[in-house]
C-alpha cells in the first residue's frame, strides 16, 4: 500500500529520502544502460561489416535490427560464408551470454523494476500486470551489484566483438 503524506512537505522529504536510498541502484542501472546502448551500435557495424554492406545501404537495409536480430543475421552470414569452427565458437561464446544480458534489458525496460521493502536494495521485475496465464508470471531480483556484473560482462563483449570484428585491421589487438 502507498504511503499517505499529510503534506507536500511530507512528500517531498520521502521522495527525497527514497531517492538517496535507491541511488545505488539507479547509478548501477545508468552505467547497464550505456554500456548496453554501446555494445549494440557496436553489433549493428559488426552486422554491416560482415554483411559486406556500407551506409547508407546498411542503415536502409538493417534499420531497425535489433540484438535478436543482429546475431541471428550474422550467425546466417557466418553459416554462409563457411567461418572456422573457431570463429563461430567465439561467435556463440558471445552471443550466449550477450542473449542473457539483452533479456535483462529488455524485461527491465518493458516491464520496470520495483524497489521491494526488504533489508537490501532489491528491486524485482516482472511481467505480472501483463500476463493473462498466471504460470507465465516471471519475477527476478535485481541489485545494484546484478547491475554492475551486467554492465561489465557486456563491456567485456564489446571488446570482444571490436577483436572480433576488426582484427583483421588492427593485427597488435589479437596480442
Amino acid at each position: 500500500m502507498p504511503p499517505k503524506f499529510s503534506s507536500e512537505e511530507e512528500l517531498w522529504k520521502w521522495l527525497d529520502s527514497a531517492e538517496k536510498k535507491n541511488a545505488p541502484y539507479m547509478f548501477a542501472l545508468g552505467n547497464f544502460i550505456s554500456m548496453f546502448s554501446a555494445l549494440e551500435a557496436k553489433l549493428q557495424a559488426a552486422l554491416w561489416k560482415f554483411a559486406g554492406v556500407s551506409p547508407p545501404g546498411a542503415q536502409a537495409v538493417f534499420s531497425g535490427v535489433r540484438v535478436n536480430g543482429a546475431m541471428q543475421f550474422i550467425n546466417r552470414l557466418a553459416d554462409a560464408q563457411n567461418w572456422d569452427k573457431a570463429r563461430k565458437d567465439e561467435l556463440q561464446f558471445m552471443f550466449a551470454q550477450l542473449g542473457i544480458i539483452n533479456r535483462l534489458r529488455n524485461d527491465l525496460l518493458h516491464y520496470g523494476a520495483s524497489w521491494q521493502e526488504l533489508e537490501d536494495e532489491t528491486f524485482v521485475i516482472t511481467n505480472k500486470p501483463f500476463v493473462h496465464v498466471p504460470e507465465r508470471i516471471q519475477e527476478t531480483r535485481i541489485t545494484p551489484e546484478i547491475l554492475k556484473d551486467a554492465a561489465f560482462d557486456t563491456a567485456q563483449i564489446l571488446l570482444r566483438l571490436i577483436v572480433f570484428g576488426w582484427s583483421d585491421e588492427y593485427p597488435e589487438a589479437r596480442k
